[in-house]
């Protein structure tokens, strides 16, 4: 995955404050998969996800269960 997995992983990236947007997220996407190429909607769909989050929200890790 290039672009659907790419959007994904770059929401996920965000989700656990390890990008603030999706430019971010895909330059770090782009370190280990250089391929990676996010469309122009699907950064605006990471980028609005990004921004529902509230600010100073605690970034999601996983519950260990």
């Amino acid at each position: 995955g290039h672009g659907r997995s790419a959007t994904f992983a770059a929401a996920l990236l965000t989700a656990r404050g390890l990008a603030r947007d999706a430019a971010e997220a895909e330059a770090l996407l782009r370190r280990a998969r250089p391929l990676v190429h996010l469309h122009r909607e699907q950064r605006e769909l990471v980028d609005r996800f990004a921004a529902s989050r509230a600010p100073g929200l605690a970034p999601v890790t996983s519950s260990g269960a």
